[in-house]
């Protein structure tokens, strides 16, 4: 219901949901098409980052809005995310807990001054109502009931004292002594009837709400279901038909148990079609099915559409007077029978024309008084249409001036998400900039990088240039000498071929030599133990005997072997002097080379 700021000045707080806000929320909702009253986490997600919030922000927002964390929104968990985005956006710090008046029902902001003096005297004056069942008003359709001639006295006043709409007659001070006997409530006729239908629906007390209580239904409710009964209205009957609102109904996707209930809670009158106003009430009612709210076993008063409040309680009868009314019209022309029997029957006497004066006196009277009560009947149905014009009118001004305030509010969104969108493209910028700077340099540090490396690279070449060069004359002076040592080694090798030619025969020589000193030597050495072993012989043999042995020893130096080859450290001293003896006696051949060689042995 409609809400008004405090006489104090305050203001609502800032996570408070409106009912402007929470109808726009609940388009957006039905727009994602949810399954079951519900929308999956990827389809919130790709909605949200329509934002252009931080995945981080966003990701803070869900844990918030997700109060049962099943990973799933309904329409109030949807609300509170898209409250948090928007209060996100205005520049206000997330919250570390969902604040509890997120969690309580929408509130309206309204422009109606504060309560006091002002606010009464602005208030329309209201018509006093009196308790009237609704099953005891004789009415067809919707058709306003008669107004009574009720005394002052059961007129109750209103609440700032203003007189009631409706005054009583003087001249029927006292109706019940107006009415004949015959008019009881025991006596059944046409006009006591009650009309079943109305009886059927009607089982609470309309008379007993407020005709001042404001419609629960939320004011953005009303406009958008209307809007939908209109589209759905073709004809401009001002209903719709059973299976038009079926078809409206079952696109909600509630159970049909929830859907007949809501369809018996709606259709008042029970005509088995739903005015605008009971369109509007089954929407809502739909709304608060889907929010997971459960419904009400019968209809509460303040859900009561507002025309059924006029039309039932805006005369402020009583119902013994509109009862009494409405039995005593259709019973006329039987009394006018009866009396005319009378008349016919019974002698003509004073009393009989006193009274008879006195009755037809009380049936002007009571014609008087049915007009007096058609015309204020017609006064009151033009008063209220005239309150209804009134209210369409002050409707119409809030709607335009809501429409406006939803347009400022837009353009400031709209001017809001500009800046962000310009902070975001400087950023993005700057972030370009720098970027760019970054490349640049980079490509800056390459190019100085490679130009160095390509100098290095052609010393690093001239310098093995250089060192090619070297090794190319270095290689020359190699191969000269190469060639010479070639050369070299090939007189080397045929000198040595030479040579290893030559100590093969003289290898050969001396093996020969070998075999002919082994032979003298075992000659002489026979010879020697011959000379020891006949030391007595003559002198004459013993020269013989040393002669030839230095004969044999000649033919050894003949041969070209040195006596130290023969003998060598195994001759003592004592026996050279045996070749000196030998040399003495001359009987050396002085021609042999080897004696003075062997002189200067022996020396």
């Amino acid at each position: 219901m409609a809400q008004f700021p405090t006489p104090f000045g305050g203001s609502l707080d800032i996570w408070a949901i409106t009912v402007e806000e929470r109808a726009k929320h609940d388009q957006q909702f039905h727009s994602l098409k949810p399954i079951s009253g519900f929308i999956t986490g990827d389809q919130a997600r790709n909605f949200f980052f329509q934002s252009g919030l931080p995945q981080p922000v966003l990701a803070q927002i869900w844990a918030l809005a997700d109060m049962n964390n099943d990973g799933r929104m309904d329409q109030v968990e949807f609300s509170i995310a898209m409250k948090l985005i928007k209060l996100k956006l205005q520049g206000y710090q997330l919250p570390s807990a969902l604040p509890p008046v997120m969690k309580q029902q929408p509130v309206a902001i309204s422009s109606a001054p504060a309560f006091g003096i002002g606010g009464i005297a602005s208030m329309p004056p209201l018509t006093a109502v009196a308790p009237v069942p609704m099953g005891s008003i004789p009415v067809v359709g919707r058709s306003p009931p008669l107004v009574s001639s009720v005394p002052a006295a059961g007129v109750p006043p209103l609440a700032n004292g203003a007189p009631p709409v409706i005054q009583p007659l003087p001249a029927f001070a006292h109706p019940a002594a107006t009415l004949p006997k015959s008019s009881s409530f025991s006596r059944s006729g046409p006009g006591s009837q009650l009309n079943t239908k109305l009886q059927k629906a009607q089982s609470f007390d309309v008379a007993s709400v407020p005709p001042a209580a404001e419609w629960a239904v939320p004011q953005s409710s009303r406009l958008k279901y209307r809007q939908l009964f209109n589209s759905h209205d073709k004809t401009m009957s001002g209903h719709l038909t059973g299976p038009q609102a079926r078809t409206i109904l079952m696109q909600s996707s509630l159970p049909q148990a929830q859907l007949a209930s809501i369809w018996n809670l709606s259709d008042i009158d029970q005509d088995g079609k739903l005015t605008a106003e009971e369109f509007i009430l089954a929407m809502h009612l739909i709304d608060v099915a889907m929010s997971g709210q459960p419904l009400p076993p019968v209809l509460p008063p303040e859900y009561i559409p507002p025309s059924f409040r006029r039309v039932r309680s805006g005369s402020g009868i009583s119902v013994i007077s509109s009862t009494s009314v409405d039995q005593r019209l259709p019973e006329e022309p039987v009394l006018e029978d009866e009396q005319q029997q009378l008349e016919k029957k019974l002698p003509v006497t004073f009393e009989d024309k006193k009274r008879e004066n006195f009755e037809r006196g009380n049936l002007e009277l009571e014609k008087r008084r049915q007009a007096l009560l058609e015309q204020q009947r017609k006064e009151q149905e033009r008063l209220a249409q005239l309150e209804r014009a009134e209210q369409e009118r002050k409707e119409r001004e809030r709607q335009e001036q809501e429409r406006k305030r939803q347009l400022e509010l837009e353009k400031q969104l709209e001017k809001q998400r500009e800046l962000e969108r310009q902070r975001e493209e400087e950023r993005r910028k700057e972030i370009e900039r720098r970027e760019a700077a970054k490349r640049e340099l980079e490509r800056q540090r390459q190019l100085e990088w490679e130009r160095n490396r390509r100098q290095e690279l052609l010393n690093q070449r001239n310098k093995e240039q250089e060192d090619i060069v070297v090794l190319k004359a270095k290689k020359k002076t190699l191969e000269f000498e190469l060639e010479a040592l070639n050369d070299k080694k090939h007189q080397l090798e045929g000198k040595l071929q030479d040579i290893r030619c030559r100590l093969t025969t003289q290898r050969q020589e001396i093996e020969s030599t070998n075999k002919s000193r082994e032979l003298r030597i075992a000659e002489i050495t026979h010879l020697q133990q011959q000379l020891q072993s006949s030391p007595r012989k003559g002198k004459k043999k013993r020269k013989s005997l040393a002669i030839k042995r230095a004969l044999i020893l000649n033919k050894v130096v003949r041969t070209g072997l040195s006596v130290s080859m023969l003998y060598g450290q195994r001759l003592e001293r004592g026996k050279w002097l045996d070749l000196v003896d030998i040399w003495q006696t001359g009987l050396w051949d002085a021609s042999y080379p080897m004696v003075g060689a062997g002189r200067g042995w022996i020396t």
